[in-house]
């Protein structure tokens, strides 16, 4: 029987995050759109999509908020309890970081160059 994913360890620059569940990678890619006529489907069209990583971690005393938020060119590696590891490379925060004052937490959001897996 295969295990399945349940765990994810997420590292930027090396430094482990006091991550959270849920954490979410879109590895990027050609997104292909469909091109529909009047009357039938005509083919598709590529773009371009950028990888895209989305976690939640606790926030502490030595939670820096200012150097989250200007963060522009890190490595970050998620790596889940399943083997396989993934790189997000020169990856840089797209939204500001967002603190939840009742849970303790800060909601990242990075996007990079590219993905690639280890």
């Amino acid at each position: 029987m295969s295990k399945i994913l349940g765990r994810v360890c997420l590292r930027k620059n090396g430094k482990e995050y006091l991550s959270k569940r849920g954490a979410t990678l879109n590895i990027g890619g050609v997104k292909r759109n469909p091109v529909v006529g009047s009357q039938r489907v005509h083919g598709y069209s590529e773009e371009i999509v950028a990888p895209e990583l989305e976690f939640t971690i606790s926030y502490d005393s030595n939670t820096d908020l200012t150097e989250l938020q200007n963060d522009s060119s890190s490595t970050i590696l998620f790596e889940p309890d399943v083997g396989r590891k993934w790189t997000l490379i020169e990856a840089f925060m797209t939204d500001p970081p967002s603190i939840k004052e009742q849970d303790g937490e800060v909601d990242l959001k990075y996007s990079g160059t590219r993905c690639e897996p280890m």
